[in-house]
Order: C-alpha cells, then sequence, then structure tokens
C-alpha cells in the first residue's frame, strides 16, 4: 500500500490493519505520520542528565504504545489515545529521572554494569582486572586501562552500534530500540552481538598494552611521565623564545602536512620531486605522527619531524621552527595554524577535491593559493572561502599524476585480489562522506547501518554478494577515512572487499595508485567522480537519496545530473545492470564523459611539474 492509499484511511483502519497483520509497513506509516506530535508533546520537556533525543525517544515509545494498545470500541478516536500516551510516557520517564536516588545514573557511568544480560562477565571493569596485586604501578595501569576503555569503545562502534548501545545500557528492550532506531529487532540483536565481539578485541588490545607497562615497571613508567611533562615544559619555553627572535627564513626549505599523515596530493608532489631530484636543491621537511615510521624515506635533504597536533608535545617546539621558518608550505585542507606568519612565505592548500556537494559553511583563509580542477569550481570555492579568484589555481592536483600513471605494485595487488575472488573485473565503489544538516544524511547517520547507499539491510549485501559471485566480479568498497568501517561478522562476504587505509599501507599503495587499477567506480556526489573522468572509463551514481540531498545540502551544479555521466543508480536492481555491462564491456557513456571532462578540468597532464614551475621551484 502506498502513501496516498494511507491517507485515504482513517487512522482506526490503519491500526486494524497493523493488528491484523496484514500490512506490514502500516506501523512504520504510523510512527512517521504521528513523529510531529511526539515533537510537539517533548518540545518543553527536559530529563536531567540527558538530550533533548532521548526525551523524543520516550515519546515515540509511547506512541509505539498507542498503536499496540488502541481499542476502537472505546468510542475513543486514536489521536487523543496517542497523545495521551506519549505525554504519560514522557511523564513517567520524567519522574523516574528526576527521583533523587536515580541521580547517580543519570549524572556518572558505572564500569561495574553488566554490558549485556547474557553475559555476567562482561562488564568494563572485568575486562581490566589485573592479574597482580594492587601495587602503586598496577593501580595506574588499571586507571590508565579504564581510560583507554572509555575513549575507545565508542570510537570503534558505528553510528548504529552507538546508538544501540546507549539505549540498551540505558535499559531499553529490543522492541523499544527498534522502534527508536527504525530497525527490526533482528538488525538489533545483530548489532549487540557485533558490539560484543568489538570490545573483547579492545579488551585483548588493552592486555597486550598492560602487559608491556607491567614489564616496564614503575620507575620506567615515571620516568616516561616525568619525560613527557618535562619536554612539554622545555617545548612551550622554547615556542615562547622562537616568537619572541623568530629565525630567519630559509629560502630553500618546504614544509608539507597533509590531513591523514604521508599521504594523498602531499605524497603524490612529495614522490615527484624525489623522482626528479629536487631534494638536491631544497630542504624539505614533514610534519608527521610518528617520524619512526619513515626511516625508508631518509633522501638527501629529506626530514620528518613530529607534528604539532594536539596530544603531541614531545619535540613539538621543532615542528612549530620548521613551520615558521619555511620558504614553502604545502598542506592537504587544513594546516594546524602556529598563530604567525612570515612575509615572504607561501602557504598553498593542496586541497582535497572538489565534486557535486554544496559547501553550506564558509572557512578562513590564510592560504596564498588553493587548488582546484577547473575554473568551473572557483565561484564556488571563492565563496567558500571568502577569496578573490586569483587565489585560485585551477591546475588540477598533484595526485592526479599517481591515478594516471599508476604502479606495478598496485597490479600485482588487484592481480592478488582478483585471483583470490576468482573473478575477472574489479569495480571500485567509493561513496561520498555524507555531511548535512539532515539526520538522514550526516556524518553519523547515513541511512543505514552500513554507512553505503542502495544496500540498507543484510540480505541485500549478502545477495549482492551472491550475484557478483555469480558473475565474477570483485567490489572493492573505499569509504572516507572518517567512517568506521562495517563489521558484517560471521558473514563470509566473498566478492565484496572492504579496503581500509591500513590495506594499502599493508601493501605500499597509495589510494589514487589503487584507483587507477579499477575498471570501474560506482560514486555518488563525491569529489573522486570528478578525478575519475581523468581516466575515461565506466561511471555508475548511486542516487537513492538525492532528492533529500538536494533539500538539505544542495549543490555546486545547476543541474547536477547533467555532470554525472554515467548510469543513474536508483536500486539495486539498476546496481546489479551496471555491474553487468561492466563485465560485458558495454560503455554507453564515453562521449558525455570527455563531454564534461571539458568543461571540470582545465588541464589533464603533468600536475606536479605546473605547480611547481607556477611558483618557480625549479632543479
Amino acid at each position: 500500500m502506498n502513501s496516498e492509499e494511507y491517507k485515504a484511511k482513517t487512522d482506526e483502519e490503519i491500526i486494524e490493519l497493523i493488528h491484523k497483520g496484514e500490512d506490514k509497513y502500516a506501523q512504520e506509516y504510523m510512527l512517521v505520520k504521528y513523529k510531529p506530535l511526539v515533537m510537539a508533546c517533548s518540545k518543553s520537556c527536559f530529563i536531567s542528565g540527558a538530550e533533548k533525543d532521548d526525551v523524543i525517544q520516550e515519546g515515540m515509545i509511547g506512541l509505539y504504545k498507542a498503536i499496540r494498545d488502541f481499542v476502537a470500541e472505546k468510542n475513543v478516536g486514536f489521536y487523543p489515545f496517542a497523545k495521551m500516551c506519549i505525554e504519560r510516557q514522557i511523564a513517567t520517564a520524567l519522574k523516574t529521572a528526576n527521583r533523587q536516588k536515580h541521580k547517580p545514573l543519570n549524572e556518572s557511568y558505572s564500569l561495574d554494569k553488566n554490558i549485556f544480560e547474557d553475559d555476567e562477565e562482561a562488564t568494563y571493569i572485568e575486562m581490566l582486572k589485573s592479574r597482580t596485586n594492587e601495587s602503586p604501578e598496577n593501580k595506574y595501569i588499571d586507571d590508565e586501562s579504564k581510560r583507554m576503555l572509555e575513549e575507545n569503545v565508542m570510537a570503534n562502534l558505528s553510528a548504529m552500534e552507538k546508538k544501540v548501545l546507549s539505549l540498551y545500557l540505558k535499559g531499553k528492550k529490543y522492541a523499544e530500540i527498534a522502534i527508536i532506531v527504525e530497525k527490526d529487532e533482528k538488525s538489533i540483536d545483530n548489532a549487540l552481538q557485533r558490539i560484543k565481539k568489538k570490545i573483547k578485541k579492545l579488551k585483548k588490545s588493552i592486555n597486550k598494552i598492560n602487559k608491556v607497562r607491567v614489564q616496564k615497571g614503575r620507575k620506567a613508567m615515571l620516568q616516561e611521565t616525568w619525560a613527557t611533562v618535562t619536554y612539554g615544559l622545555y617545548d612551550n619555553r622554547k615556542i615562547r623564545r622562537l616568537k619572541k627572535f623568530p629565525p630567519a627564513l630559509v629560502e630553500n626549505r618546504m614544509l608539507f602536512e597533509t590531513n591523514d599523515d604521508f599521504t594523498d596530493n602531499g605524497r603524490a608532489l612529495f614522490d615527484y620531486l624525489i623522482e626528479k631530484g629536487y631534494n638536491k636543491k631544497y630542504e624539505i621537511v614533514w610534519l608527521v605522527h610518528e617520524p619512526s615510521k619513515y626511516k625508508e624515506y631518509q633522501f638527501e635533504n629529506v626530514k620528518f619531524v613530529q607534528n604539532f597536533k594536539k596530544g603531541s608535545t614531545i619535540r613539538r617546539a621543532e615542528a612549530y621552527k620548521y613551520a615558521l621558518t619555511s620558504k614553502y608550505i604545502f598542506y592537504t585542507q587544513a594546516f594546524n595554524w602556529i598563530g604567525m606568519s612570515r612575509r615572504n612565505q607561501l602557504f598553498i592548500d593542496l586541497w582535497h577535491g572538489c565534486g557535486y556537494k554544496a559547501n553550506k559553511n564558509g572557512r578562513k583563509v590564510f592560504f596564498d593559493y588553493c587548488l582546484v580542477p577547473g575554473d568551473i569550481f572557483i565561484k564556488t570555492k571563492m565563496e567558500f572561502f571568502g577569496c578573490t579568484s586569483k587565489k585560485l589555481l585551477s591546475f588540477g592536483y598533484p595526485r592526479y599524476d599517481m591515478m594516471l600513471k599508476g604502479s606495478e605494485r598496485a597490479d600485482e595487488y588487484k592481480k592478488k585480489l582478483l585471483k583470490e575472488t576468482d573473478s575477472e573485473k574489479l569495480i571500485l565503489w567509493m561513496p561520498t562522506y555524507r555531511h548535512a544538516s539532515s539526520e538522514r544524511l550526516n556524518e553519523e547517520t547515513l541511512n543505514n547501518e552500513f554507512n553505503i547507499p542502495i544496500i540498507d539491510d543484510a540480505d541485500k549485501l549478502l545477495e549482492l554478494n551472491k550475484f557478483c559471485k555469480e558473475n565474477h566480479i570483485l567490489i572493492v568498497i573505499k569509504k572516507h577515512y572518517l567512517q568506521v568501517p562495517y563489521d558484517f561478522g560471521e558473514n563470509v562476504l566473498t566478492n565484496i572487499v572492504y579496503l581500509e587505509n591500513g590495506d594499502l599501507a599493508d601493501n605500499g599503495l597509495q589510494l589514487y595508485e589503487f584507483i587507477n587499477c579499477s575498471d570501474a567506480l560506482i560514486s555518488d556526489y563525491s569529489s573522486v567522480a570528478i578525478d575519475y573522468l581523468l581516466l575515461n572509463r565506466p561511471i555508475g551514481f548511486t542516487l537513492d537519496d538525492y532528492d533529500a540531498y538536494t533539500e538539505s545540502r544542495g549543490w555546486v551544479f545547476e543541474d547536477p545530473l547533467e555532470y554525472m555521466p554515467g548510469e543513474h543508480i536508483y536500486n539495486v536492481q539498476q546496481f546489479e545492470q551496471f555491474v553487468l555491462d561492466v563485465k560485458n564491456g558495454k560503455d554507453d557513456y564515453e562521449n558525455q564523459r570527455k563531454a564534461i571532462l571539458a568543461k571540470t578540468h582545465n588541464v589533464t597532464d603533468n600536475y606536479c611539474k605546473r605547480v611547481l614551475d607556477y611558483f618557480k621551484i625549479t632543479v
């Protein structure tokens, strides 16, 4: 039954359908229809120690109870009955929360609480108990372990898992949680099982750390703590002196920083500098999290220095010194500002890409120049940064050289993956990182537990995997690095692989090297689709949330669909058809891709060289 058919019926008739079990979508319709009433009832309410969403959740439970318990024969309309149930549920929650005896539960988090009802040993505190006696060093270890667990448990959970665990720990039943998160009870059970596995893995990791700490002993730990404090104080003193008496600018010194360490555009430009011998003339400094990881890159005049990001105290002053004295500062997306700039310093933002999404909020500009792929993006970036067009260079990105060139190691990795999965083609799936005002589209709650479009339940994912296996196709999913990987549990995905940054690092690969290996791309509104036009290979665009995205975020282009030269995919059937077309070599969009390439890219080669030549950086 569609929405128009529901509208033609009374609430009481729809409730009857629900009670008879004749329409599985009727309950969902009623929950959506009456959600505004829940919002209205919860508007002026506040639960101590809780957020506004908690009140709304209680209201939704009240609405669910109203649907379940409504009896038409009592001559009461559904609307007043629902309003009464919602208000009662919220009132009960308020009364319970405000009782003095419940304050500790509302305002604190117990490590002694059982995480799961069916596992008495699975308390947070039990995970951290040491087999050793309560010596001072062991107490210190336990305290640190508790802190580590509290900080890392939630960080290792997906958005849905976080919500499910939070509700579960508040005492909500499976049915209540299912209503709140709009999933069935089986999905809730699966989520809790995944959470249990992740917590156990985290326990093992913490135990390993504790073992090392015990071996170190009390003296070593105290020395380590003292060193951190001492160096931190020393750094601060040295930084104050650098500010007061800044050293001279070094004309042949370049500084690099990238959000995700030694990667992306900065890495592509660095590789070109080394390949062409620029390091014989210029000093190249990289700000990274762990300099010891990059010993194999110790070329002439190349230095890796510990970054001055939050949490990095030791040797922070050294990073500050190089940031203060480098003539050229190349960074990707956001430089960790040191608080002052020098005359004649050049700040070049290599940026991370230009896609289809409009920028809702501006950003403070401190760069001298920023890269874009083509002139078509200049207007939107001027608005975003609040800068003039002179600061925006339509040179494309250094990583394009890496993507167009590829590498032997990337080809070998592709061969390995195809052989392991008995596949003939590799399709790369790179959904955009959702961030919008709409709850459905923000970075926390995409539209399903898998954080990917189209596929919104486990059965669909398993069916897609079966389809790919039968057709000897491998789909490699590379999500945004800020999104939590999905743990599929005991189910085995043979022909769908989740590629993580760690997998690339283990094989000595950069992402854009690997992109070159793909036979086709599936994306949506991501900048990678604009980048992929340079390869002139098939692209599929998943657009199942296009309308919602239009409303909440908006677009760079007046008609974004015009700039998507490939199959427009709205459901699983169309997704599978695109896969078959790739397998069979069917491609109807080559001319369209070339036309859009000409509109979005000013140049199609020599990206690294073009940037260096513009700034008169020569060998």
